[in-house]
């Protein structure tokens, strides 16, 4: 079992660990990632809790937006794929999901992924469907 701590809100993360697990998920190339891109994502949500450990430093993190009122997005939850299956994802979306539980909770799943997210209460709505658009050149 993996020791690790979760730390909420932190103050700066690690850039480059960030796109090596998204690029270990094979969520694209590391070529395809900005680190200030990346930056800006993190510093934009308003809940960030992210998993320590001691041997591999930031193993995976949860990323919330929230007007604070009615409706939250939870935008991320990312496991390094060597750390997964070890409660780490479940312990980061039970943080998320306490914080922000006096709104409603929309994210976008995966497929397949969907028990994860009903342990959560969070279930695939009739009615709802998933848009979106990929970010415009700048």
């Amino acid at each position: 079992m993996t020791n690790y701590t979760i730390i909420e809100n932190p103050s700066s993360i690690d850039i480059g660990r960030a796109i090596d697990i998204y690029v270990a998920l094979g969520w694209g190339g590391r070529d395809e990632y900005d680190g200030s891109e990346i930056t800006r994502s993190f510093e934009g949500s308003t809940y960030v809790a992210i998993a320590m450990s001691d041997e591999d430093g930031m193993i995976g993190w949860v990323r919330a937006m929230s007007d604070g009122g009615i409706a939250t997005w939870i935008a991320e939850v990312v496991v390094a794929p060597e750390h997964q299956r070890r409660g780490i994802g479940g312990r980061l979306m039970e943080m998320a999901t306490r914080r922000h539980a006096g709104t409603a909770i929309y994210l976008e799943a995966i497929p397949g992924s969907e028990e994860f997210f009903s342990r959560f209460g969070i279930i695939p709505r009739k009615g709802l469907v998933a848009c979106s658009r990929a970010p415009l050149p700048m």
